[in-house]
């Protein structure tokens, strides 16, 4: 977000390629950020539309070092016998568990795993169709997506083996910061609030739930 407004503010072929290669890095730690990857490259097409010249090298600078933050995970691939740039392969498996009618915002649903994982054989559409036809009406699937909006709204983070409370258990030094979820939550909600006048000038700063917000309702838990 913040390389997004820097950007916006200072289009540099230097800040383009940061960018490009942050998206990288952001794209191995979720594979779906390609949305948020999709929607700079939309950007940059309309903010250098009527400069072709400008287009192509921060287009270049973009895409050269995006694909220069993949390289550890193209070695990986080749290394294990699989398609160069496949990203991670356990979407189909969170579908399941975070949207089949034993589904809960803070509990797996694992009731129904084994037989939608036979009948799709890991596809995500047809697996994420699978889940849905396990409850037994359409509202009760919205009352599980409602859970979902109502607890991405709350304070506290989620427990799981890769929370932040979690990390701080191991780390000393997330021990001794001064911030948590208990603090930056709210304020954070506030200030999304707050700036909603200015939304057209520091859109980048809502990219994060653009993004996130959709597939944690209509996939994840």
């Amino acid at each position: 977000t913040f390389l997004v407004m820097r950007v916006h503010r200072r289009p540099t072929l230097i800040n383009w390629a940061l960018l490009g290669l942050c998206c990288g890095i952001a794209f191995l730690l979720k594979s779906h950020f390609v949305i948020a990857i999709l929607i700079v490259a939309a950007w940059l097409v309309l903010k250098h539309r009527k400069s072709r010249p400008m287009l192509l090298r921060a287009g270049a600078a973009f895409a050269g070092c995006f694909l220069l933050a993949l390289i550890p995970l193209v070695i990986r691939n080749i290394s294990v016998g699989t398609s160069p740039f496949a990203a991670a392969g356990n979407a189909a498996a969170s579908v399941i568990i975070a949207n089949s009618e034993d589904s809960d915002p803070a509990i797996w649903g694992t009731g129904h795993f084994v037989e939608i994982q036979d009948s799709a054989g890991g596809r995500l559409l047809p697996t994420y169709v699978a889940a849905l036809r396990t409850h037994p009406s359409i509202s009760h699937y919205l009352s599980l997506v409602a859970q979902k909006f109502d607890v991405a709204w709350r304070w506290y983070e989620q427990p799981s083996n890769e929370n932040f409370y979690y990390y701080r258990l191991h780390s000393r030094t997330l021990r001794l910061l001064p911030f948590t979820w208990y603090l930056v939550a709210p304020l954070a909600l506030v200030g999304l609030a707050l700036s909603v006048r200015r939304s057209r000038r520091i859109w980048p700063a809502y990219l994060p739930i653009i993004i996130n917000l959709p597939v944690l309702l209509l996939f994840f838990g």
